[in-house]
């Protein structure tokens, strides 16, 4: 059991290859490209005058910037899942000719150039501005472009050495442009991750990055369960500055469509337990004293979350918290 550490953090169903459980729209070919379009048509009309009626530029930068960002996200969800696929930059308007619509899948690297570069336009037009609580940041936008360079740069991007691993697939040879770098430098590639990575670093403050010294057990709780919290519930001893850890966030503003109680609230309380941790994860966890867990471990084994938890069980707004001997820290 414990060397089966590869499989999906949330399961329904059976555990096999054709069960990967439920992780969202944002995989689904169709939805990105409705998102794309979505896009394109908001690029096109803010960018032509007489198509939007909006005369005051700051607004139109901040639109805009989200429109390139949007389409960044969905091309690097698409080419995360399918690798090099269709690059569409303008909106279609309808025609009885299929050919139109029948367009060649583009490389991996024009993908990543694509991406790369809405995100340096959603950066420059955005710049110091700020949207409302839950659209898109700066650090957003850093972070999106410093994840692709890193894809970009791995070992599972570039020809050489994916064709040294990967040898068992005969039609190999016509798919590795939608896979992989065929030519250029890895090691420029991972330089250009770096750069991009430390831009994150050095526009963003993080929470608590400045500690010089390892802090008591009580405050690394407290530091902990600020963090997953976001600085923003509600619950005694979490700080609201660890909201400064936040690049991108969705917050959910109660309405009577919404359903985020049932996606994310606890299984055994007739929810769907969306952001309920397996038992695989809390087993990762160390014990209160450093060593790490072990169904192995008989004395371990007998009493895996000892009795005299403390349990807060608050709106699903704040947080349910559980101490034990382990430190699971939070189950949300």
């Amino acid at each position: 059991m414990e060397s089966l550490r590869c499989l999906p953090f949330i399961e329904y169903g059976n555990y096999h290859g054709a069960t990967l459980g439920w992780d969202g729209t944002s995989r689904w070919w169709e939805r990105m490209y409705v998102y794309i379009r979505f896009s394109n048509i908001a690029i096109e009309r803010l960018s032509d005058a007489s198509k939007n009626g909006i005369s005051n530029q700051y607004s139109k930068d901040k639109l805009l910037a989200q429109a390139y960002f949007i389409r960044a996200y969905c091309y690097h969800q698409l080419l995360r899942y399918y690798g090099g696929v269709p690059i569409i930059t303008s909106s279609y308007d309808y025609s009885e000719d299929p050919s139109i619509y029948e367009i060649k899948r583009n490389s991996y690297e024009e993908c990543v150039n694509l991406i790369v570069k809405d995100c340096d336009e959603a950066s420059r037009l955005l710049g110091r501005k700020k949207l409302d609580k839950g659209r898109v940041t700066a650090l957003a936008i850093l972070a999106l472009k410093s994840r692709m360079l890193l894809y970009a740069a791995s070992d599972l991007h570039d020809n050489a050495k994916l064709t040294a691993k990967v040898t068992d697939l005969s039609d190999l040879k016509d798919k590795l442009p939608l896979l992989c770098y065929m030519s250029g430098s890895q090691q420029e590639r991972y330089k250009l991750a770096q750069a991009a990575a430390k831009a994150v670093l050095d526009a963003g403050t993080g929470y608590k990055l400045n500690l010089s010294d390892p802090v008591s057990a009580a405050e690394g709780r407290a530091n902990y369960k600020s963090i997953a919290m976001g600085g923003g519930s509600k619950a005694p001893g979490i700080d609201p500055a660890a909201a400064t850890d936040l690049l991108f966030a969705r917050y959910f503003i109660i309405e009577s469509s919404s359903s985020q109680g049932l996606h994310n609230g606890p299984n055994g309380y007739r929810n769907w337990g969306g952001n309920q941790p397996i038992g695989w994860l809390v087993d990762d966890y160390e014990m209160a004293d450093g060593s790490k867990f072990s169904w192995n471990n008989p004395a371990q084994k007998s009493a895996p979350i000892k009795t005299g938890i403390r349990v807060f069980m608050l709106p699903f707004s704040t947080m349910v918290q559980i101490e034990t001997q382990r430190q699971i820290g939070l189950w949300i």
